[in-house]
């Protein structure tokens, strides 16, 4: 009998984790996200002001 082309394949749905990762606290995201927020507006911030934005905003 030819094999089904429809049928799903198999496969191993068992998802090895490693036990010692630890997540990241809750002052370390605050700090990443203090951090993204200030690169943010680094690259952004000039070209608000460049084409006047950043004057409409203030």
């Amino acid at each position: 009998m030819p094999e089904n082309n429809y049928e799903t394949p198999d496969s191993n749905l068992i998802v090895e984790t490693d036990e010692d990762l630890q997540l990241a606290s809750r002052f370390h995201r605050l700090i990443a996200s203090i951090v993204d927020t200030i690169i943010m507006l680094l690259i952004i911030g000039p070209f608000m002001y460049a084409t006047g934005r950043y004057d409409k905003i203030f």
